[in-house]
């Protein structure tokens, strides 16, 4: 019982800080959409978005699945202990 709330606190744990990562996403995205936004056309500002962009998206896809991932072993190790 007590191993049992220790593994769900470090669940809740894991998943906060991995939900907290969809708001430097958004950050990313703003920033980056600012930028290419006040490029006045200068392909070097805009350059810099288009990557600041892509990066975001493949960052929060790396998040999404360490998400997944994280969500099954935590349930797979809870129902094994017997939860």
């Amino acid at each position: 019982n007590h191993q049992q709330q220790i593994n769900l606190l470090i669940a809740t744990i894991i998943k906060t800080i991995i939900g907290l990562t969809g708001v430097v996403f958004m950050i990313m995205i703003v920033a980056a959409g600012y930028l290419w936004m006040t490029a006045g056309g200068n392909e070097e500002k805009i350059t810099k978005a288009r990557t600041m962009i892509f990066n975001a998206a493949v960052g929060i896809l790396i998040v999404f699945g360490a998400y997944i991932a994280t969500d099954f072993i935590v349930n797979v190790t809870i129902e094994a202990i017997g939860g």
